[in-house]
């Protein structure tokens, strides 16, 4: 029996856009509100070990503009934690064609994302819509749990042998 994961939801996502996990998970997830230091989403007890920030491509391309400083001290904890992405809810073509409302020039928008991917060690991933990146965020959780639990796994066995 496969059990469900208790995923975290930031306190500050807004309950019309974030990801609530609501359908075609297996086993379904169990979500739960508060407050998280860094990111979006991510695991009950782990909230220091795995994070997941969403940005739909309009707040990504304000994060790249007006927002960067703010959004460079979110890329700088997000490095020191051990599994950490930034999840995209719009295709890259969109960014890089300069698909969105505001005067940042789409090769700068693109710079930005491959120079913060180098400098902070943290994956973007863009997805084709916001059902996607939903999945990509669950799935990213469950490999990082499922990881956790065969060291847990494996220190128990080691324990019992000696």
């Amino acid at each position: 029996m496969k059990l469900p994961l208790r995923i975290v939801r930031d306190t500050r996502e807004q309950l019309n856009c974030g990801w609530m996990f609501a359908e075609g998970f297996d086993p379904q997830p169990i979500v739960t509100v508060a407050k998280l230091e860094t990111g979006d989403y991510s695991l009950v007890g782990h909230e220091q070990d795995v994070v997941v920030e969403r940005k739909t491509l309009q707040d990504l391309v304000g994060c790249l503009g007006i927002g960067r400083d703010r959004f460079e001290r979110e890329m700088h904890r997000m490095k020191g934690i051990g599994a950490a992405i930034v999840i995209v809810e719009s295709p890259q073509s969109l960014l890089r064609r300069g698909k969105y409302r505001g005067k940042l020039l789409p090769e700068s928008a693109w710079q930005s994302v491959v120079s913060f991917t180098c400098r902070y060690r943290v994956p973007f991933a863009f997805c084709r819509n916001a059902r996607e990146a939903e999945r990509l965020c669950f799935d990213f959780l469950r490999h990082y749990a499922n990881g956790f639990v065969k060291k847990m796994r494996a220190i128990q066995k080691a324990e019992g042998a000696s």
